[in-house]
Formats: C-alpha cells, sequence, structure tokens
C-alpha cells in the first residue's frame, strides 16, 4: 500500500472516530439536559417548565414595579417613573418593561404621560 494510501485510510478512520465521538457526546448531553439535571435557574425545582417559570418571574416584575411607584419619594410622584428606571430595577430588556407598562396601562393601574421617547413617563392611576 502507498503512502498516499495509508494516510486515505488513516483519514477515514479519524473521520469515523470523531462522527462516533460525537454521536456518544450528543447522547449523553441530550440526556442531561433533558432531565432538567442542567441550565435550570438557581432555586428552580428540577423539571419545572420554561413557562411556569417566565409567568412567576412576570408576576414578580409586575409587583415590583407596582411597589416601586408606592415608594415613590413625594416629590418625584409628578414625575413618575421611565422606562429607564425600571429597566435598572428589574434588570430587564426595554422591550419587556414597554410589555409590562402597556399591560398594567390597559389594566387600568398605570397612565402613561407623552406618546414615544425619552419624555414618556408612567404614573399610578
Amino acid at each position: 500500500m502507498s503512502i498516499r494510501g495509508k494516510i486515505s485510510l488513516l483519514m477515514i478512520i479519524y473521520i469515523i472516530l470523531a462522527f462516533a465521538l460525537g454521536i456518544i457526546l450528543g447522547i449523553f448531553l441530550g440526556r442531561t439536559w433533558g432531565n432538567g439535571k442542567m441550565g435550570k435557574e438557581e432555586g428552580s425545582p428540577a423539571g419545572t417548565p420554561l413557562i411556569t417559570r417566565q409567568a412567576e418571574n412576570k408576576a414578580v416584575h409586575l409587583e415590583a414595579i407596582l411597589d416601586a411607584f408606592h415608594n415613590l419619594p413625594i416629590d418625584v410622584v409628578a414625575t413618575g417613573l421611565t422606562n429607564a428606571d425600571l429597566r435598572k430595577l428589574l434588570r430587564v430588556s426595554e422591550a419587556t418593561v414597554t410589555r409590562y407598562l402597556d399591560e398594567m396601562e390597559k389594566e387600568g393601574k398605570v397612565t402613561q404621560h407623552g406618546a414615544t421617547g425619552q419624555g414618556v413617563y408612567y404614573t399610578l392611576r
């Protein structure tokens, strides 16, 4: 067998071994992640569905927003809270705070002052 033939044979063996190792690793990781052993938030019971954890987080965030409004100093009550204020408080994205505030506005809990932009702020109803 020539050198070129031996190299080709070794490459085929390496490819087969890499493929087999990938399959084994995929099975292991799939079983580990699939059983709820990894990728869970700290303090979250194993097996709790993601949608349940998200709903719990949302409830906590909405309560925190109401608490923030209730705990405003008297001189700040008139100026309310902005999206940026709540983003910093909750450590969530701008879109998330906007969704929360839109929902609270529809429920009649807060009032939006201003249409768009940095001048928009929210107060309790």
